[in-house]
């Protein structure tokens, strides 16, 4: 079985190592809900995140 890939480098993304994993809803109004999984590195997560406020 291969590893899945990391959605922001396109590496894979070894399950037995640590990885973010993102659960996406896509929020419609008028239609049924979506959601799509997602994995990424850690470095690639904090290398994309690293300027985001905390929304609290």
């Amino acid at each position: 079985m291969t590893a899945p890939y990391c959605e922001i480098c396109g590496e894979s993304v070894p399950m037995d190592l640590d990885h973010v994993g993102i659960a996406a809803e896509y929020v419609h109004t008028d239609d049924r809900n979506a959601q799509d999984d997602y994995l990424v590195h850690i470095e690639c997560w904090n290398h994309h995140t690293v300027e985001w406020i905390d929304p609290a």
